[in-house]
């Protein structure tokens, strides 16, 4: 392997395998202006206008207002669901919009007719991401002119929230100098109506409207929130299958009308993610290998915070979990499901950070332990960091050895470490490979057979005290039915819930601890560290993510000691290496010649003591 910079590609070895069924990602493109609106024949109108509105929301588009010259009319349009639009409203409000304008002389602004559709006034979606909130940011930057005209079906359309909050919207509104004409009974409110003499009739009339459309949804989220929890609690029963009707599923399946089926590509897609993911490399760079590949991402996942959420998520297991009038039903097997119960915990594991691959690598040549919160500086405990110098390098874009350097970042902060000293990272890595390449070294590190059998006597004896705890429970829950309530009966069963949660995650966490110990063969063969070596020295950058891999996979921690333990060693570098399973082990490196020599060659009495 060449340490040419061309040679050191980062198109990962995993990314080529990935299944070339999946087609090249399309890129649907969007729709960036609105189309002129005109009043139109019912039949056309009503077809044309919610594909209209579909298109507009899924460009994303939220600029809405430009600079405009004098009072314009403005037509805002908005339904709870798709279903609602399919009827005569849009078009009755658009032609009552251009009869209205022409009445009075104004202009209609025909490119600005507002839509959201599928966004809730109750819930007060249409002004967190709908165009409603962009008007009245616009509003208030002065780009609406006053004396301006919003045409609404019903006040009911500006918001369904309590009604302190919906007046609020109404008065923020007419205060800017922009009159609300509701098309539904041909009422006009301004602030000089609201101001006027009969101003408090007119005030009154919209708080009626506001308070029984709040009142309407309330009732309406009411009825639909109990269906919901009969749904849930009768497919965890197991009496009913089907699709509740409720958020977002996974981008990744798709109901067929009687039952989920999983997006084979999309479903590629992830678990070659996944598997990027466990090599080391972070979601920004996945999606850039995945797409070299022509490999398109389920929604979402090529944002990085969406990334981590999705990866944490147990859909990937098939679960769905859905909150319901303050109590979260858990409902298994409603997905099917992408990982295994082991997969999922393996990938848990990774990304709680004790794996600790450090998906964020940056620059050409990824560091083989440094950067993962495990390499620490003996002297001080401050982390060791890794040095490419840049300049130094051959005309070939290679480094020479003494060019990539590892030093302790507290030698340069306040009272920070006494050594001042950098060396070169090369014979550590040599040595700590090399090492790592004998497997009765791998061995004697692990110990795995004491680790997983301390684990699980761990998890037994937690699954012990759960069963208790959940007998004791159902006694006091028993009492709460037989009408034996009290304060202290509450009290008692509130602190077991809490018990019993932080029980559960106890174990969950055991279990993801269990299952790193029963996969993670790869880091325990001595022959994938020895396959990697000459790759990883002559800086591949996908041999050196792998070996960054084994590393955080077999050690708890990598301490250097720069100058020797207790300095007493200034041609040498002291290494201790702690093993997942807690066994220690010494390496002593020559700087010089990079020979290195196992703990048990070293006479550690000797050794000076670390002050």
């Amino acid at each position: 392997m060449t340490t040419d910079t061309a040679a050191r590609t980062r198109t990962t070895k995993a990314a080529k395998s990935a299944p070339q069924a999946i087609a090249k990602a399309t890129k649907a493109t969007r729709a960036t202006a609105t189309p002129t609106r005109k009043p139109a024949a019912k039949a056309d109108t009503a077809k044309a206008m919610p594909h209209t509105i579909r298109s507009r929301l899924a460009s994303g588009k939220r600029t809405i207002v430009g600079d405009v010259t004098g009072p314009r009319v403005y037509s805002y349009i908005r339904f709870s669901s798709e279903k609602q639009a399919s009827g005569t409203s849009i078009e009755r409000q658009s032609e009552y919009a251009a009869e209205w304008a022409a009445a009075k002389g104004l202009t209609l602004d025909t490119t600005l007719t507002m839509y959201d559709l599928g966004l809730s006034a109750w819930k007060g979606e249409h002004l967190e991401k709908g165009a409603l909130g962009g008007f009245i940011k616009a509003i208030e930057k002065g780009r609406i002119a006053p004396g301006s005209v919003l045409i609404v079906e019903s006040l009911d359309r500006l918001s369904r929230d309590k009604v302190n909050k919906a007046q609020e919207l109404f008065l923020r509104i007419i205060n800017a100098g922009v009159c609300i004409v509701t098309a539904s009974d041909n009422k006009e409110y301004s602030a000089e109506s609201i101001g006027g003499s009969n101003g408090g009739i007119e005030l009154i009339i919209s708080l009626t409207i506001m308070i029984r459309a709040n009142e309407e949804s309330s009732t309406k989220s009411d009825r639909v929130q109990r269906a919901l929890r009969t749904r849930c609690q009768q497919w965890i029963a197991g009496k009913w299958r089907g699709n509740i009707r409720a958020g977002r599923d996974p981008s990744w399946v798709t109901w067929t009308g009687s039952g989920f089926e999983l997006k084979e590509a999309s479903v590629q897609a992830l678990r070659a993610m996944i598997q990027l993911y466990g090599q080391g490399y972070g979601p920004r760079r996945i999606t850039e290998m995945l797409d070299d590949q022509g490999i398109t991402l389920p929604w979402g996942l090529s944002q990085q915070t969406r990334f981590y959420e999705i990866m944490r998520n147990r859909t990937l297991l098939g679960e769905r979990a859905l909150e319901v009038m303050g109590e979260t039903f858990v409902l298994p097997g409603y997905y099917p499901a992408v990982l295994t119960v082991e997969q999922f915990d393996h990938l848990q594991l990774m990304l709680s950070g004790r794996s600790r691959r450090g998906g964020g690598v940056k620059g050409e040549i990824p560091p083989l332990f440094t950067g993962m919160r495990m390499c620490m500086c003996g002297h001080c405990k401050w982390a060791m960091a890794g040095q490419n110098m840049a300049d130094k390098r051959f005309d070939d874009g290679s480094y020479p050895d003494f060019a990539r350097r590892i030093n302790c970042s507290g030698s340069s902060k306040p009272d920070g470490c006494r050594t001042s000293l950098s060396t070169s990272v090369v014979p550590i890595e040599h040595a700590i490979m090399a090492y790592c390449s004998d497997q009765g070294n791998l061995d004697a590190m692990r110990a795995s057979g004491a680790g997983k059998s301390t684990i699980s006597a761990r998890i037994a004896k937690a699954r012990t005290e759960r069963t208790k705890l959940e007998a004791q429970a159902g006694n006091l829950t028993a009492a709460l039915a037989g009408g034996k309530s009290s304060r202290f009966v509450m009290a008692e069963l509130e602190k077991l819930e809490k018990r019993l949660d932080a029980l559960n995650g106890e174990i969950m966490a055991m279990q993801r601890e269990y299952t790193a110990l029963s996969q993670s063969d790869a880091a325990a063969n001595a022959d994938a560290w020895l396959a990697l070596i000459g790759s990883a020295t002559a800086l591949d950058y996908d041999a050196r993510m792998q070996v960054r891999g084994l590393v955080a996979d077999t050690f708890e921690s990598v301490i250097i000691f720069i100058d020797g333990f207790g300095h007493g060693a200034p041609g040498y570098v002291d290494i201790e290496l702690k093993s997942r399973q807690g066994v220690l082990r010494w390496l002593r490196v020559d700087r010089s010649t990079g020979e290195w020599v196992q703990g048990h060659d070293i006479d550690m009495l000797a050794l000076p003591v670390e002050a």
